[in-house]
């Protein structure tokens, strides 16, 4: 993603073919775009990371925000 005319980038969140990396990636991508709107974005981007990783037993919430986020939309 490009933020603030940087590039930043997060590897390995798997295959466009698999519904479920497709998922964790939109997750991830709301709740990195919130946290920026926010004014709190991890810049390393290393809060995030667990999600890819599957550390994070917080998938859920993350999918529930990106939910949210595009009704508001």
């Amino acid at each position: 993603m490009r933020l603030d005319g940087q590039d930043h980038f997060i590897n390995r969140l798997g295959r466009w073919d698999d519904p479920i990396a497709v998922a964790k990636a939109q997750a991830i991508s709301a709740e990195i775009w919130r946290d920026y709107r926010e004014g709190k974005l991890d810049w390393s981007l290393s809060r995030y990371k667990p999600l890819v990783e599957g550390k994070d037993p917080e998938l859920l919430k993350a999918m529930e925000d990106l939910m949210l986020w595009k009704l508001q939309v």
